[in-house]
Formats: C-alpha cells, sequence, structure tokens
C-alpha cells in the first residue's frame, strides 16, 4: 500500500503542477477526489493496521516456571517491514495532509513498545533469575529485537536509551541471582 500510495503521490503532484495554469475546476475537483481516496488507502491500509501489525512481535513474559522462548523471527521481519512502512508514510504525509495522523501512530507504536518491554522487564525481575544460558540469549535476543522496532519508529537515541535501560535491569537481576 505504501509503494502504491508513493507513486500516486508523485502521480498527483505532477498532475497538480501540469494543470496548476489551466484555470478550470472539473480537473481540480478531480484531483482533490484522488487525493482523498489515497489518503483513505493511508489511514486504512497502512495508519489502522500499524499497531497490531507490531505488537505480536513485541516480547511477551513466559508463563511462571516456563523457559524463555526465543523471539519469533517472521513476526519480527513483519514488524520491521511495517515501521519501515510507516517511516515511508512520513515522506508523502504532508501531500496528503496526513503528517499529524502519522506522526501520533508513530508516537503510539513507539510508546506502546517502551511500555511492553518495561513490563516484560519488570515480570522477568519478578520472575527471578534467567533459567540459564538460553534463558538469558533468547531475553537478549528478545529485547534487542524490541529495540529495533523502536529505533524504526522512533529513532536511535531513543531506542538505545530503553536498551540501556532494560539491559541494565535484566543485568543486575542475573547479578544479585548469582551472588
Amino acid at each position: 500500500a505504501v509503494a502504491v500510495a508513493e507513486r500516486l503521490v508523485e502521480s498527483l503532484e505532477a498532475a497538480q503542477s501540469l494543470l496548476t495554469g489551466v484555470g478550470d475546476v472539473r480537473y481540480d475537483e478531480r484531483l482533490k477526489k484522488v487525493r482523498a481516496a489515497v489518503q483513505d488507502m493511508v489511514r486504512r491500509d497502512v495508519l489502522a493496521p500499524a499497531k497490531a501489525q507490531i505488537a505480536p512481535a513485541l516480547p511477551a513474559p513466559p508463563a511462571s516456571g516456563a523457559p524463555l522462548a526465543p523471539p519469533d523471527d517472521a513476526k519480527q521481519e513483519s514488524a520491521e517491514e511495517c515501521a519501515r512502512a510507516m517511516r515511508r508514510c512520513e515522506r508523502f504525509a504532508g501531500a496528503l495532509a496526513l503528517s499529524p495522523d502519522v506522526a501520533q501512530t508513530l508516537n503510539e507504536i513507539s510508546r506502546n513498545v517502551e511500555r511492553e518491554v518495561a513490563q516484560w522487564t519488570a515480570k522477568l525481575q519478578e520472575r527471578g533469575a534467567c533459567g540459564g544460558e538460553e534463558d538469558e540469549e533468547a531475553a537478549l535476543l528478545s529485547l534487542s529485537y524490541a529495540v529495533r522496532i523502536l529505533e524504526l519508529t522512533a529513532g536511535a537515541s531513543r531506542a538505545d536509551a530503553l536498551f540501556q535501560s532494560a539491559l541494565g535491569a535484566l543485568q543486575g537481576e542475573q547479578m544479585s541471582a548469582r551472588a
């Protein structure tokens, strides 16, 4: 949907520049209708499902006593693709009057990633030490995957802050369990 929207916006802008001097209201009305249709498509096919497409890739705490499962690579790939699509929308959002919608969606996704990682980290701390090297690897990989989503939606500095915070909490838990 994003690639189609990019091409349509480029075509709309080209048509608009060609028809600027014509002064025929009929052309303006047609372009407005097409622009509105593209805007609706982006809202419906990109913005609306974005949070739901990314959520399954975020780390979930395991059941009590269960080993920590490694993240699902397919879900991560899908979430990253969705996050990249959201970023691509920023490039043409102004032409469709969608800049506030895109910014709001990216911000909501970013806050959700931060909240889910904080809850996941707290649950792992409550649960106690990771069950061994496999759990530690799964935890680090899950954290890295979530941080990658945040990097795509909010930028490197916010992602790094989340990584440092969660890693510090997880390492602190591991050290206290070893003592």
